[in-house]
C-alpha cells in the first residue's frame, strides 16, 4: 500500500478470493491506512447515480481519500460500456497514488468482455500489471466442502454403518474394527422338510407314549 501497487485475485469460486482482500483492507485499517471496499456492480451504480446529482466530481474525490480500495466481484455482473468508463476513470485515478485491489472469476485476458471495450480493458490491464501483480485461485470451493447438504450426506451415511467394536491384535494393542452384520446360510427346502417330519414324529410320541418305527 505504502508503494501505492495493486493486486488481482482471480480464479474458482469458493477459494478465497474475497477473504483475503478483506483480510488485507483489515490489515490496512490497523494501520490506521483509510480503506473502500465496493463489489464492482455497486461501485458502478453508486458512481452512475453521483454523476446523475452532479457530483461525480464530489465522488471520486472521496475514494479518492482512501489509500486502498477494493473492488469485488468483477466480472460476475454484466457492466454497460457507460458504466465501464466510469469504472475505469476510478482504476485511472488510482494509478500510482493508491492501491486496488481486483477480485474476479476471470483472467485477464477476459476482461474485454466486463468492459465491452477491448482497449479500455488493455488499458486498464497495464495500468495494473506495471505495478501489481497476480494471484491465481484454484480448488474445491470452501462453501461446497463444507455446505449442510454434503455433511448432511456424510452424517447419513455414518448412521447407516455398523457400530465399532474393539480387539486385542497380536501385540495386545486394542484396535478399532467394526462388526459384520450377522451372516444368514440359505435354507435348504430339505432341511424344512426334515425339520416338519421331526416335528410330527415329537406330536405322535407325546400323544402315544412310545416312539414310531421307522421305515
Amino acid at each position: 500500500v505504502d508503494r501505492a501497487e495493486d493486486l488481482v485475485f482471480y480464479g474458482d469460486v469458493g477459494c478465497g478470493k474475497t477473504h483475503l482482500a478483506i483480510a488485507i483492507g483489515m490489515l490496512a485499517c490497523q494501520r490506521m491506512i483509510p480503506v473502500r471496499f465496493f463489489t464492482a456492480s455497486s461501485l458502478v451504480m453508486r458512481l452512475r447515480k453521483a454523476k446523475d446529482d452532479n457530483r461525480l466530481d464530489a465522488e471520486l474525490k472521496s475514494i479518492g481519500r482512501a489509500g486502498l480500495v477494493i473492488i469485488d466481484e468483477l466480472g460476475y455482473l454484466p457492466i454497460d460500456i457507460d458504466g465501464a468508463r466510469l469504472l475505469f476513470q476510478v482504476i485511472a485515478d488510482s494509478y500510482e497514488t493508491r492501491s486496488v485491489i481486483f477480485t474476479s472469476n476471470l483472467e485477464s485476458g477476459r476482461w474485454g468482455d466486463v468492459f465491452g471495450d477491448g482497449d479500455m480493458a488493455a488499458a486498464v490491464i497495464d495500468r495494473i500489471v506495471h505495478h501489481g501483480s497476480i494471484l491465481r485461485f484454484h480448488g474445491e470451493s470452501y462453501r461446497n466442502r463444507h455446505s449442510l447438504m454434503k455433511l448432511n450426506q456424510t452424517n447419513n451415511k455414518t448412521r447407516n454403518q455398523p457400530p465399532s467394536v474393539f480387539k486385542l491384535n497380536a501385540d495386545g494393542v486394542r484396535i478399532k474394527c467394526r462388526t459384520r452384520p450377522p451372516q444368514f446360510d440359505e435354507i435348504q427346502p430339505s432341511a424344512v422338510s426334515a425339520c416338519r417330519a421331526g416335528r410330527t414324529r415329537s406330536r405322535r410320541t407325546r400323544t402315544t407314549g412310545r416312539v414310531p418305527a421307522r421305515g
